[in-house]
């Protein structure tokens, strides 16, 4: 196989969504989505990246999977919806992989859950843990396109939505399947937004990316989804890299070494 090529891009995130508008406003140096939240961690204001823009109703055979993660991602394949069809017309549904990252799946849908069965007692009749399954993303939207392929997620962590795309790279060039939707979806929650507080890596306020004066990252939300062909397009996926140095459980070494493969 010469390459393969991302021949499609649906996006939403706080600055916007489509290419379009997320492009403007990236290029203006808009902070739409950008605003400072008390609620999320104890005692504390912090900057948190929202999507405003108003969701897709999940369909009625799928409420098992309705979280705010899974219609997000509706929101991010209505963009390119046409082209995803016309894939899945062309190779079959059987030929479709799915493979998407994310690391907090449906995490708020539990808390919510949680937090009322410790109030009442009981679950509330509208959870389902199908929603924070970290492979519910992708089972998702197999279903909700009718795929019967393969379809997983990866999560580890900020490069899981990477990995996917190298992982629907070997998919095709194995033959497993002739085409994928490959990117990823994260929406906000405590457990995370707790959990990067607790490591002391959130900014006290907007981050300040590649300043000597930067003191952290703000967390935000959002989905991508790419139509991930051999078809010849504008955009060449030409190769990926996949390392693990077993270092620590947040750094990389500090002489940027790793263990060479045998």
């Amino acid at each position: 196989m010469k390459g393969l090529y991302l021949n499609a891009l649906g996006i939403a995130t706080p600055l916007g969504v489509g290419k379009r508008q997320v492009s403007e406003n990236l290029i203006s140096g808009s902070t739409a989505g950008l605003s400072q939240r008390g609620d999320f961690v104890k005692d504390k204001q912090i900057f948190l990246g929202e999507v405003t823009h108003p969701l897709p109703d999940m369909p009625a055979h799928l409420q098992d999977f309705d979280t705010r993660n899974c219609r997000m991602l509706i929101l991010a394949l209505d963009e390119i919806r046409d082209e995803v069809d016309r894939t899945i017309a062309r190779f079959g549904r059987g030929r479709v992989a799915v493979v998407l990252g994310t690391s907090t799946s449906g995490m708020e849908e539990g808390e919510i859950a949680f937090s009322e069965r410790l109030r009442t007692g009981a679950w509330p009749s509208t959870f389902s843990y199908a929603q924070q399954e970290t492979g519910s993303a992708a089972e998702f939207l197999a279903r909700y396109l009718g795929l019967d392929g393969v379809a997983y997620v990866i999560a580890t962590a900020c490069s899981s939505s990477g990995k996917a795309m190298a992982a629907g790279r070997r998919l095709i060039e194995t033959g497993v399947c002739d085409a994928a939707i490959v990117g990823g979806c994260d929406t906000l929650c405590r457990l995370t937004v707790n959990g990067f507080a607790s490591l002391e890596a959130v900014s006290k306020g907007r981050c300040n990316p590649s300043s000597a004066n930067r003191d952290g990252i703000n967390i935000g939300e959002g989905a991508a989804l790419f139509v991930m062909t051999p078809d010849p397009g504008t955009i060449g996926f030409y190769g990926a890299g996949e390392t693990s140095d077993a270092y620590h459980i947040s750094a990389p070494h500090p002489r940027a070494t790793a263990p060479r493969p045998p």
